[in-house]
């Protein structure tokens, strides 16, 4: 692989396939395509050895509730220089056409992604999990599942992703690499405009274009270019998964933390999520959010010794709560009247969460709560239940932008196809998160490796 971060003004960058991104979208479409021999470009703004770029590099407007930008990083790897490391698969049902929840329905079943969620997580060298001998406050209506979370010396992207191209001779980062529009004749688009943080300006002329910049950058750059919004979805859908510390646990006897979280083989962290189960959900008309178990330990010096002698026994527990947020059209990605520091509008994104997610928020404590007084090991205290109000206690995403440029059959109510190619244009495609028909409650990261996987592996049989 070959890293360059200039060329003469005027350029012509000719290529196979020219992606727009590196994150762990754009880098497994690539590896991907490393396996056909195709010529890659991938075109990442953020330069070969990067100073910190200004704040305004990351500048959007917003309506309704706050946007977390923690995952709005510039930078070879993208979101995955950051990214926790958790590694979870959407579930099955995630992937169905729920009748309760509007637009729902991915164009295919889980089992088209499990071949490509089990090479990414080789790739991504995710341990493999353990049991863990059953959880003390389980039962129904709740299932286990399990988190895999890599250690903080492997979970940056951009070390992984030049680890699993290291070999792809075809392949070229063009690094400080603006790409400002999109230019289409017909149903093809002819060619990117880069522009240089050199200051530099060149054309990049691609037999396929793919577009794997996130969940805000994607719609920003096809509303830019005019691309795939005959029926205005573009940028609609925009979801992400609103979380927090909402409730508190309090066990009549000291819970065994080891039950719920533990070390894997690798020194990663495995973490035991509660969630409803499929059939709890339909009857009851529910969203697939979860929560997870956190210990809340005193600071002291001493409390810090003797938390390790008990073997993590807690006395408090948060209930760190995940919600799938339902693809609603009037959150949404648009374009702003002011501009970026080369003339073109930057993003403007209207969120807020709908009644579906608070009602599974608050049916998710109702259950934790009957299950735990039920089986006499505790008392649950939660806002959502003892001091309800009409301002909803979860009010953050977790920066995971999803389903901007969502897949389906339809062009009415979708932008891509079940190929992740848009909608009534010929040559370009988008990975990443904004695909995302619905969210489900699972970090992003694994379905997006697998669905690029997918994608790569699809558009090595058209170059």
């Amino acid at each position: 692989m070959e890293y360059r971060d200039s060329v003469a003004d005027g350029s012509i960058i000719a290529c196979d396939v020219g992606i727009v991104g590196t994150g762990p979208a754009g880098l497994s479409v690539a590896r991907a395509l490393m396996k056909r021999g195709a010529r890659v470009c991938l075109f990442e703004s953020s330069p070969l050895k990067p100073p910190p770029l200004p704040d305004d590099q990351y500048a959007f407007e917003q309506e309704g509730l706050p946007i977390s930008t923690a995952s709005r990083v510039r930078a070879f790897g993208g979101t995955g220089t950051v990214w926790s490391g958790r590694w979870k698969e959407l579930d099955a049902i995630d992937f169905e056409a729920r009748s309760w929840i509007s637009y729902s329905g991915w164009p295919f079943p889980k089992q088209e992604l499990n071949p490509y969620y089990a090479e990414g997580k080789s790739l991504c060298e995710i341990a493999s999990s353990t049991d863990p001998h059953g959880a003390h406050v389980v039962g129904a209506p709740f299932e286990e599942e399990l988190y895999a979370t890599l250690p903080k010396t492997k979970r940056n992207f951009s070390a992984l992703g030049r680890s699993f191209l290291s070999a792809a001779a075809c392949t070229t980062v063009y690094h400080g690499a603006h790409v400002l529009s999109l230019k289409k004749t017909g149903k093809r688009v002819t060619s990117a405009e880069v522009a240089f943080s050199t200051g530099a300006r060149a054309q990049v002329e691609a037999k396929l274009f793919v577009i794997a910049t996130g969940g805000i950058e994607t719609p920003r750059l096809l509303l830019i270019s005019d691309i795939g919004n005959e029926h205005d979805q573009v940028g609609r859908y925009y979801m992400d998964h609103p979380k927090g510390q909402c409730g508190v646990f309090e066990p009549y006897e000291p819970l065994d933390m080891t039950r719920y979280r533990s070390v894997l083989s690798d020194g990663g962290l495995q973490e035991v999520g509660l969630r409803f189960g499929d059939a709890y959900q339909t009857e009851h008309r529910l969203l697939n959010s979860h929560f997870l178990f956190e210990p809340l330990y005193a600071t002291s010096p001493f409390s810090r010794v003797m938390r390790k002698i008990r073997s993590e026994r807690a006395r408090a527990i948060a209930i760190r709560t995940h919600l799938e947020q339902e693809p609603d059209p009037s959150n949404r990605v648009m374009l702003a009247e002011t501009t970026d520091a080369f003339g073109f509008p930057r993003a403007k994104i209207q969120w807020t969460i709908g009644d579906p997610t608070r009602y599974t928020a608050v049916k998710l404590h109702e259950a934790l709560r009957r299950v735990v007084r039920d089986t006499g090991v505790g008392e649950l205290m939660t806002p959502l239940l003892d001091a309800p109000t009409d301002i909803f206690p979860i009010t953050s995403g977790a920066s995971h932008h999803m389903g901007t440029a969502r897949m389906g059959t339809d062009p009415r109510s979708s932008v891509v196809d079940a190929d992740g190619k848009v909608h009534g244009m010929e040559n370009i495609f988008v990975a990443g998160s904004a695909v995302f028909s619905t969210g489900g409650h699972a970090n992003p990261t694994a379905t997006i490796v697998a669905l690029s996987l997918r994608l790569g592996e699809h558009l090595g049989r058209l170059v």
